[in-house]
C-alpha cells in the first residue's frame, strides 16, 4: 500500500531522462540559469557594462522582466531584488535536472519517513492489538482451566453422591432386613407363648379332671 505513494515521485524522477515539457507562460515568469553555470547580472544589455551581481550558479531561480532579442539578452530580477541583464541563452523555462532530481530527492525522502512513521505506527498498533489478543487468550486458557477443574469436582462430587447412596441403599436394605427379622421373631415368639399358654392350660384341665375323679372314687 506504502508503495504506491512513492510510485508518482519515481515516475518523476524517470521523466528527467526525457525532454522537458513546454510550460504556459505566466504573468510573471521565472527563468532558471542553465546547469553547470556560474553567470554574472549586469546593468544593461552589454557584455562590458557593470556587474551588479557575479557569480550566480546553475539553478538560481529569477523573475523574468524582458528580453532584448537584438542582443541576446534578457532583464531579470534575483530573490534579493537585485536588477540587471545577462544572456538569454542561460535561462531555460524550466528548474535544471539538478534542481528537479533534489526537489523529487526530497520529496521521496519526505515520503519514505512519512510511510516509515506510519509503518512504525502501524506496527506499534499491531503489536498492541497482537498483547490484546495475547491477553484474552491467556485469560480463555485460564478460564478453560478452570471450567475443566471445576468438571472435574463436579464429576468427583457425582461419584462421591452415587457412593454414599449406594451406602445408604444397603443401610435401608440392611434396616429393612433387620424389621422383617424383628418381625418374625415377634411373630414365632408370639406363636410359641400362645402354644406354651394353650399346653399350660391343658395341664391344668387335665389335673382338674384328674382331681376331680379322684374325688368322685373316695
Amino acid at each position: 500500500m506504502h508503495s504506491f505513494t512513492r510510485l508518482p515521485l519515481l515516475m518523476a524522477l524517470i521523466s528527467l531522462l526525457l525532454p522537458n515539457l513546454v510550460l504556459s507562460e505566466d504573468a510573471a515568469e521565472s527563468r532558471y540559469i542553465s546547469d553547470k553555470l556560474y553567470v554574472s547580472l549586469r546593468e544593461s544589455a552589454d557584455e562590458n557594462s557593470a556587474v551588479v551581481a557575479s557569480n550566480l550558479p546553475s539553478g538560481t531561480q529569477l523573475t523574468f522582466i524582458e528580453e532584448d532579442k537584438a542582443n541576446g539578452y534578457s532583464k531579470v530580477t534575483t530573490s534579493s531584488g537585485k536588477e540587471g541583464w545577462l544572456k538569454t541563452r542561460y535561462l531555460q523555462k524550466s528548474p535544471t535536472a539538478a534542481l528537479k532530481v533534489a526537489s523529487l530527492e526530497k520529496q521521496l525522502s519526505e515520503a519514505l519517513t512519512k510511510d516509515k512513521g506510519d509503518m512504525q505506527k502501524e506496527l506499534e498498533a499491531n503489536n498492541a492489538r497482537s498483547n490484546k489478543i495475547e491477553k484474552e487468550l491467556a485469560e480463555i486458557k485460564h478460564a478453560s482451566a478452570n471450567v475443566v477443574k471445576i468438571s472435574q469436582q463436579n464429576q468427583e462430587l457425582i461419584e462421591k453422591n452415587q457412593l454414599l447412596q449406594s451406602k445408604v441403599d444397603s443401610l435401608e436394605a440392611v434396616s429393612d432386613q433387620k424389621q422383617n427379622d424383628e418381625s418374625m421373631t415377634f411373630f414365632i415368639y408370639g406363636g410359641l407363648l400362645v402354644l406354651a399358654t394353650l399346653i399350660i392350660n391343658m395341664m391344668i384341665d387335665s389335673i382338674k379332671r384328674k382331681r376331680s375323679y379322684g374325688s368322685g372314687g373316695w
